[in-house]
């Protein structure tokens, strides 16, 4: 894998075919010998494809490509990283929910995690996650079979950088294993 490949979710297989737009103009810009190529150097750009529509539509999207990740080497960069190459490349990142509550407040409290980080996001989100997926987020999504309002789960990640995988998690040696992801398979 080049260093300026493509990648889906897992970041574990280049794309093959180019037959989304935004897709296709990322891979270009990163092939063809373009400035972007050039000044990626030995970094790695992740992001989420929202050119298809699966089960979530969106009608707020500022771009169809929003960067989540870049990685380093062996390391995936800080969010305050991420957001600064974001904004030199002119892409935007995935909506961030503003964290008012410590996630360590909630793991001290409650023995079950999941009890404690259901809390966390309820604390934070201002309603249950469950109930938030309910709502159209912050990028209009909906249901486009019978347009009810809905939204995807949430990944949650370490702030810091860290590295690809360093056995925190049983995840492919390219995989974040510092990050959970939540409600993610929600539908509509």
């Amino acid at each position: 894998m080049g260093k300026t490949t493509a990648l889906l979710r897992t970041a574990s297989m280049p794309v093959v075919m180019l037959h989304l737009p935004s897709i296709r103009g990322i891979s270009l810009c990163c092939n063809d010998g373009s400035k972007l190529k050039d000044d990626l150097g030995d970094l790695e750009l992740f992001g989420e494809n929202m050119c298809g529509i699966h089960s979530i539509a969106y009608s707020q999207l500022e771009s169809y490509f929003y960067l989540f990740a870049v990685r380093r080497g062996g390391y995936w960069l800080s969010w305050e990283e991420v957001k600064f190459y974001a904004q030199l490349f002119d892409f935007p990142t995935v909506p961030e929910i503003p964290i008012v509550q410590p996630l360590a407040d909630f793991t001290q409290k409650y023995a079950n995690e999941d009890i404690a980080l259901a809390q966390w996001l309820a604390a934070n989100l201002g309603e249950p996650w469950t109930d938030s997926v309910q709502t159209a987020g912050k990028i209009g999504g909906y249901d486009p079979k019978t347009g009810k309002a809905c939204s995807e789960g949430f990944v949650i990640r370490n702030a810091a950088d860290f590295a690809t995988n360093n056995g925190n998690l049983p995840v492919q040696s390219n995989e974040f294993d510092n990050l959970f992801q939540i409600g993610a398979s929600q539908t509509c």
